[in-house]
């Protein structure tokens, strides 16, 4: 578990929070405060706000409150009207902090599965590949990720502007001579 949270973690170092910068309370920075009321939200700011908390705090390494919130999170993504892409990563990237290794697989197959070629699938399948030390399996996916790179970033999908730092730094490393 603590090997998928280093991973995980290293995905997403950097990565600019799934709320907008002046949505961001107090709170999810650590900094104190009163938690916003969640019941005023819709259900996509709820589960943003929850993502970027829970994100945070995996980041600082601060267990107890990823698993304190990961059900909140887990439960607003339940609330959700639609779910895109967007949300199956963010919620894939959850459960993968909380150790459900099956859960996160199942919503990296089926961001492939709707979206052929979505770079959100490969960067979930390259984390679980790495977990389980299939090292054959993460330059596959490495390759696919890479081949599948300009028509991807062409077609300018507001996820991949959310995640912009991590599909960066995820290209780099899949580019790098032991990335291939």
């Amino acid at each position: 578990m603590a090997l998928i949270a280093l991973v995980v973690v290293l995905i997403q170092r950097g990565e600019p929070a799934a709320a907008s910068p002046g949505a961001v309370a107090p709170f999810a920075s650590g900094a104190g405060g009163t938690p916003p009321d969640l019941s005023s939200m819709t259900p996509r700011e709820q589960f943003d706000r929850l993502y970027d908390r829970v994100m945070r705090a995996a980041e600082q390494g601060d267990t107890a409150t990823v698993n304190g919130f990961s059900p909140m999170a887990l439960q607003a993504y339940r609330n959700l009207e639609s779910v895109d892409a967007d949300a199956r990563y963010d919620i894939a990237m959850i459960r993968l902090h909380t150790g459900d290794i099956a859960g996160a697989r199942a919503l990296a197959d089926s961001i492939l599965a709707d979206q052929p070629d979505h770079l959100f699938g490969y960067v979930l399948q390259a984390a679980l590949a790495r977990f389980e030390g299939d090292d054959g399996q993460l330059r596959e996916i490495y390759r696919r990720f890479l081949g599948a790179w300009d028509k991807e970033m062409a077609a300018k999908r507001p996820e991949y502007s959310a995640h912009q730092t991590a599909l960066d730094r995820f290209e780099q490393t899949a580019r790098a001579p032991s990335g291939r």
